[in-house]
């Protein structure tokens, strides 16, 4: 592919000269551009293009000095001078003449007709491509001969029935003569001398008769002589010149040309010793001799057992702190690691494993330690990309060093939130303070104190609460023992367990498990049922008296709540958890899975064991199919009146499908939604729009450029390096940072993985549609360019969060609703106009983003109740009140007086600096929500979701930008509802799916991500066929099937409804 550069002062014309001809096809590719005289200069000089267009008049230089400049710079060095096509207005008609005689091969008059410019540089690279088949062909022919029949000779066995080129010094007297091979290694060569390294080799080996022979990846030297000494002078020379690594491989001399072919052969084999030794001279036959002790011995061990052993011995040096101990493990695994008749491959695999191993290992056993910063989570590319044993092994140190600051970060009591860590960890040990003093090198007397005024409580006694809750939570879930419970909490006597836990409870284990476990009423006695039958009269005594009885705080009861988006603890103990309970009696306890959501619900099938509340998602229809959840439909009629209340006439969308007509969740999301906020696509830094004064951004082609401009200008910020776009593909959040941007940029609403015709309902499977690559093929091409991150398809969430809270990050693909945190967290620490802006962005202005379409309410996901539920009316009765007009204004506002406040016109209104820990907000989702079109019996919005609240929200630098746009919303931004039409189906995503139809779906899903992130990051000019492959490979495991099940799946959605 040819070179063409582009040379104008007007920003216009160079934008409008890169797309009105299909460079490519005609053989050109862009190499750079200049807005001035002498930039193009400097840039022609270093680029060396083989075409320039090039403006003829433009500021401080005219375009016919910098073809002087340039002719003069490029014959002076014997250089091939660039064809140069003129660009000329109408009134520099006659000057830009002159132009072709300092050697312009066409002049063109603005404005550029494209088919006279296809035509001249059609013309011009057929010229350039004839000069150089002419030189190509104009070689020594007796060289080249020689040349094939040493690639020949060395290649095959049978070299002694080839027949020496008659006529070639090279071959005279081969039978006598010495021969000598030495390989020069381009890849661990410094890149800015590869293109001199021939010229060095023929200079400094200039008296020896020799053949140069260039290969893909290496030079080949082979030489005829008997002269070791001067070879190795020569290869010394050359080694010294830029202080290079060691990149020179050589076999020995021997005689004649089997001697020949085994010294190629020799020199071949010790290429696999340049990551090992980097500061030898040449890598000898020699070399590896000495090295063959080492392979025997690395052959003789269990080196995963060995690596295993020093895991355990890193994994004490971090949870003690103990540096010393650390540095002393390091070098013993320096000498483990480095084993030269190791392949490169193998040994990187062992790192890996090594760094992989001790990071899991440490997380499973401290999960709420954040060991890991980013640089861990991309380990495999890193360690791959290692060109020296030296400069991975540092990697691996620099991780260790991370890995132990990390863990003991971020604490003034150091030692104490060391100890503590390493308690919680082992209290199932006989842990004493003496030990711990030796092993945190402190005074056990000081210790014990400290820990009393860090944690309130006795060594000891902080020991024994540790293992009481432990004991608990195993007499509950499991079925052990009680002496097995002992053992296993850290009891070795049976007698002193049962003294610990009573002291603690009041009860004895078999006490706290019979009053806690579910069959507890069927386990009482029979003293007891008189107790509370005296208990009942008492209390029917009371309700009977009072006249207010149904307002009064029902019984205490908790239930338990899986939600399939929790990953961590959540506690039901904020101040609105509180008011919750006070008003209901009802206490949560959240319930997560560490696991994959979809793997949690099956283990919850696989054991027949049911939460009280289910939030399942896409996964209600396995609890449909195992009837593990209750029919809700009696229950509304007798206790959801603030149910119906809140859904209305969309209440029919909960019903599950035609042939299973009945309600089985109380759905989540928005019932009644005034589209008030975006769903954002392409984020942009309000920097960077103010920075070239708030243009507008409608194509990715508008977001790139503006994007390359300001990197341009900021190649780094805050001390970081600038990063253009860094996306989020880790786990689930792949669909939002990777899947869902492929069709909003061709204006194609959330409907999870597919697409829908909107006049004949028609589902297809989105990744099989064929504008979706559009997308793709973009984030392919500004990977290669470097402004898409590298480390976007091996970060984990916190890691990118990190990076955009830290402000070097100026872009991303991820909805608003995700970034409103990171927005906030930017303005606390003074980075406000590092805050993103959310703009209307798609591929090109021929389509429309779909951020406000109007989707309906569309029922599916939601809250269901497990036929295992201590109290199924209990329960549905709290999701009743959750819908009522108290609980919203209590889940969106909070508090009055303490949250909230009501004006002098009884408008509702914010306290600022409201904190978060209070849970203003927790419990919105995915509880039934009203969304942004309710007003209250107060006449103010249920939900917070108004103009004069968002905007009160903004950061100045979001408002700034608005205004700038003309707008004081983001929604006002981008094309209207009306204009997008109301979705007549809902949204596919929130349909129950059969298990088939989910099964595969999450199979092809998984290998479609996988193929994406490959695709983007292969070269470019393989995405057209990869993605092809893709789409073959899609229709293969079944999607054309599972579009015809969906498409049906929403007709028949689309008629319950009617019904």
């Amino acid at each position: 592919m040819l070179n063409y550069f582009i040379a104008d002062d007007e920003e216009i014309i160079r934008n409008g000269l890169k797309c009105i001809i299909d460079w490519k096809d005609c053989g050109f590719m862009l190499c750079g551009e200049a807005s001035n005289g002498k930039d193009a200069v400097s840039q022609i000089i270093d680029l060396r293009p083989h075409l320039v267009m090039l403006d003829i008049k433009m500021p401080g230089m005219s375009g016919i000095d910098v073809i002087k400049q340039v002719s003069e710079y490029f014959t002076k060095n014997n250089l091939t001078i660039p064809a140069f096509i003129i660009l000329t207005g109408f009134s520099e008609f006659e000057f830009a003449k002159d132009a072709l005689n300092y050697g312009a091969k066409a002049y063109l008059l603005k404005p550029v007709d494209e088919d006279e410019l296809e035509k001249n540089v059609r013309n011009i690279a057929k010229e350039i491509n004839e000069q150089n088949n002419l030189k190509e062909n104009s070689k020594n022919a007796k060289e080249l001969e020689t040349k094939d029949y040493l690639l020949k000779l060395i290649r095959t066995e049978a070299f002694s029935e080839m027949k020496n080129p008659t006529d070639s010094v090279f071959f005279e007297d081969s039978e006598k003569s010495f021969y000598q091979a030495i390989i020069f290694n381009l890849d661990y060569y410094q890149s800015e001398y590869k293109k001199e390294l021939n010229k060095v080799i023929q200079n400094y080996f200039s008296f020896f008769t020799k053949v140069i022979i260039e290969q893909n990846e290496n030079i080949l030297l082979i030489l005829k002589t008997s002269n070791t000494k001067g070879v190795q002078n020569c290869i010394e020379r050359i080694t010294s010149l830029h202080e290079a690594r060691t990149f020179i491989t050589c076999g020995n001399n021997y005689m004649g040309l089997d001697g020949l072919v085994k010294s190629y052969n020799e020199a071949t084999d010790n290429k696999k010793f340049l990551f090992y030794f980097d500061k030898e001279k040449c890598i000898s036959p020699e070399l590896a001799e000495q090295n063959e002790k080492l392979l025997e011995e690395a052959g003789n061990k269990d080196f995963k057992q060995t690596i295993n052993k020093y895991i355990e011995d890193l994994i004490f040096c971090i949870e003690t702190y103990d540096k010393k101990k650390l540095e002393e493990t390091k070098k013993e695994l320096y000498e483990t690691f480095f084993k030269p008749l190791l392949s490169e491959a193998e040994t990187k695999k062992n790192l890996i494993y090594c760094i992989l191993e001790l990071r899991n290992r440490i997380t499973s056993k401290y999960p709420q330690r954040d060991i890991a910063d980013g640089s861990t989570f991309d380990v495999v590319p890193n360690i791959l990309e290692k060109k020296t044993f030296e400069s991975m092994f540092e990697y691996f140190t620099n991780i260790l060093d991370d890995f132990i600051e990390n863990f003991n970060f971020n604490t003034a009591d150091s030692v104490i939130v060391k100890v503590i860590a390493y308690v919680k960890a082992n209290y199932t040990q006989d842990l004493k303070l003496e030990a711990l003093g030796q092993m945190f090198n402190c005074n056990s007397a000081y210790l014990g104190k400290r820990f009393k005024k860090y944690t309130g409580e006795q060594f000891n006694t902080y020991i024994d609460n540790l293992r009481i809750e432990d004991a608990k939570n195993k007499l509950l879930n499991t079925d052990l023992k009680i002496y097995q419970i002992s053992k296993l909490v850290g009891y070795t006597n049976t007698d002193y367990f049962f003294m610990k836990f009573k002291k603690s409870t009041g009860m004895t284990p078999k006490e706290f498990k019979s009053r806690n476990s579910k069959d507890s009423e069927n386990t009482e006695g029979s003293g007891k049922k008189s107790l509370i039958l005296m208990l009942f009269m008492l209390v029917c005594v009371f309700i009977s008296c009072s006249k207010k009885a149904q307002e009064s705080v029902a019984e205490p009861i908790t239930f338990t709540f899986f939600s399939s988006d929790l990953s961590k603890p959540q506690y039901f103990n904020d101040m609105i958890a509180k008011e919750i309970t006070k008003k209901t009696g009802v206490t949560l306890k959240f319930e997560y899975s560490t696991e994959n959501p979809d793997d949690a619900i099956n283990l919850m099938i696989a054991n027949a064991n049911y939460q009280d509340f289910i939030y399942a998602k896409g996964n209600l229809t396995k609890l449909i199919e195992q009837n593990a959840v209750l029919k809700l439909d009696d229950y509304i009629e007798k206790y959801g009146q603030n149910m119906k209340k809140l859904y209305g006439d969309q209440l029919s969308r909960l019903r599950y499908t035609l042939d299973n007509p009945y309600i089985y969740s109380v759905g989540t999301y928005e019932i009644k939604n005034k589209i008030m906020e975006v769903s954002g696509n392409m984020p942009i830094q309000n920097a960077v729009l103010k920075e070239f004064g708030y243009p507008r951004i409608k194509t990715l082609e508008d977001y790139e450029n503006i994007l390359l401009a300001y990197i341009k200008k900021y190649p780094e910020i805050n001390g970081h390096k600038t990063i253009g776009i860094s996306l989020i593909t880790d786990s689930w959040y792949w669909y939002l940072g990777l899947s869902n941007p492929g069709n909003y940029v061709i204006g194609y609403p959330d409907d999870g993985q597919w697409i829908v015709d909107q006049e004949t309902m028609e589902a297809t499977y989105k990744f099989l549609y064929p504008e979706m690559k559009l997308f793709y093929k973009w984030l392919n091409k500004i990977y290669h360019e470097g402004l898409l991150d590298p480390e976007s398809f091996t970060q984990d969430i916190d890691v990118w969060n990190s990076k955009l809270m830290d402000g070097y990050v100026l872009g991303t693909s991820y909805p608003y609703w995700g970034l409103k945190d990171i927005n906030r967290y930017l303005v606390q620490n003074d980075l406000e106009q590092r805050t993103f802006a959310f703009l209307p962005v798609s591929y090109d202005e021929n389509y429309k983003d779909p951020a406000l379409k109007d989707y309906g309410y569309s029922g599916g996901w939601g809250i269901a109740i497990s036929k295992d539920c201590k109290d199924p009316v209990r329960a549905f009765k709290f999701l009743d009140w959750m819908c009522s007009e108290e609980a919203q204004i209590l889940v969106n506002w909070g508090i009055e007086g303490k949250h909230y406040y009501y004006d002098k016109n009884g408008r509702r209104i914010s306290y600022q600096n409201i904190d978060e820990n209070d849970g203003v907000g927790r419990y919105i989702y995915p509880f039934p929500e009203a969304g942004g079109g309710f007003i209250d019996s107060t006449g103010n919005p249920l939900a917070k979701l108004y103009k004069e609240n968002i905007i009160e929200n903004y950061s100045s630098a979001e408002k700034e930008t608005l205004s700038a746009y003309g707008a004081e919303l983001w929604t006002e931004l981008f094309p209207t509802s009306q204009e997008l039409g109301v979705s007549k189906h809902g949204q596919v995503w929130q349909y129950p799916l059969s298990s088939q139809m989910t099964k595969v779906i999450s199979e092809v899903d998984e290998y479609v991500k996988d193929r994406l992130i490959k695709m983007i990051v292969a070269p470019e000019k393989d995405f057209d066929a990869n993605w092809e492959e893709m789409r073959e490979n899609i229709i293969k495991m079944g999607m054309i099937e599972i579009n015809n099940q969906c498409t049906e799946l929403i007709k028949m959605k689309m008629k319950l409804w009617e019904k």
